[in-house]
């Protein structure tokens, strides 16, 4: 018994299941058994009639197997000839879905046009937005960077930029620079141990892009044109608020500017003496004023065991057995507000008498 004639049909929503191993078995005996029957099929593949009618079933919906003239045997269609009949239904649905998004965005931007327009200037002025999600996040910084004309201010906290973000950004940020915008980041001294961070580097500067580190970075900063700037919310993770209020983006635009000129020409020299040393007076500050570990790595951009390591050995340079005790120590000698490199110091260590205090 073959049933009714099964013709060729769109093929169904994939599920995943269409080379299950019935399918698989029935469709390599139709190839070489053109024009065998279900009952022939059925006793090639081993299989009860039902279970073959069901999977012919499943690879006619495929455009894979047709049925003769009569209905009385299969023959087996190539799966390259079955993909014109069956992807491309869907090809063309997606080529109208896509249209259809991009005189939908057409319209959006052209609806955002008016809504600027129309927008009174002290609202435009003090507008504040929060974005929750990463994906409008990139979407507002990408529409943000084709805006800009003049300069882009980047400060970024932590001491590594994640792959995905260097990935994202890169080739937006070499595209602003070849349109002559100029482009400084500001990193954390931390940063310039992470292989990542340090190739993000080279490329950005290779375009012409301007990197210094400093000490520390609070948050995240990215300034367009002094008009328009994204900082990192702490509340919503891969969030940020947009800030148009000129007063409070000129705010940030100068702390950065601060910041900047006090900072250190990320080269390839990777972290110098110098600043091995100015780490070390801010971890003996921080541990003076009996910050937690969390928080002195949370500040200085570095990992927690990373941090407990630098403070071990700080306090082996000063020769102290507590957190507390290195902060004391480096107060006593001075090398908080002096300045001074630790090895400096280290006649000075045996005339204070605290060595065993």
């Amino acid at each position: 018994m073959t049933g009714p004639a099964v013709q060729p049909q769109p093929a169904a929503a994939y599920d995943g299941s269409a080379l299950d191993e019935n399918v698989a078995l029935v469709y390599r005996h139709v190839v070489s058994r053109p024009g065998a029957s279900v009952a022939v099929l059925a006793q090639a593949c081993g299989l009860p009639a039902e279970e073959t009618e069901a999977a012919l079933t499943r690879l006619a919906e495929l455009s894979l197997v047709r049925t003769d003239d009569a209905g009385a045997g299969w023959a087996a269609m190539s799966p390259r000839t079955a993909a014109a009949a069956t992807l491309g239904p869907i090809d063309a649905e997606i080529r109208r879905r896509q249209n259809e998004a991009e005189r939908l965005r057409a319209d959006l931007e052209a609806l955002e046009q008016i809504y600027r327009d129309a927008l009174p200037q002290h609202q435009g002025e003090e507008a504040i937005e929060l974005l929750d999600q990463a994906e409008r996040v990139r979407h507002v910084l990408t529409d943000a960077a084709e805006q800009c004309t003049l300069e882009v201010l980047g400060a970024h906290a932590g001491g590594r930029i994640e792959p995905e973000m260097v990935a994202d950004a890169l080739a937006r940020d070499v595209q602003l620079l070849q349109r002559g915008v100029r482009m400084r980041s500001l990193l954390q001294h931390s940063a310039r141990a992470c292989p990542v961070t340090q190739a993000y580097v080279r490329a950005l500067t290779a375009a012409g892009g301007e990197v210094r580190t400093t000490e520390i970075v609070t948050g995240r900063l990215v300034a367009f044109d002094r008009k328009l700037a994204f900082i990192s919310r702490s509340s919503s993770g891969g969030g940020a608020t947009v800030l148009r209020q000129s007063d409070v983006v000129e705010y940030l635009c100068d702390l950065f500017e601060q910041n900047w000129q006090n900072a250190a020409p990320f080269g390839d020299e990777g972290m110098t003496p110098d600043l091995r040393d100015s780490m070390r007076r801010t971890l003996l500050e921080m541990l003076a004023r009996g910050m937690k570990d969390e928080a002195i790595a949370r500040t200085l951009g570095m990992s927690l065991r990373t941090c407990r390591r630098r403070i071990a050995e700080v306090m082996d340079e000063v020769g102290a057995r507590s957190r507390f005790e290195a902060g004391v120590k480096a107060a006593q000698l001075r090398l908080l507000d002096a300045g001074l490199p630790l090895d400096e110091t280290e006649p000075a260590l045996a005339l204070t008498g605290t060595e065993d205090a």
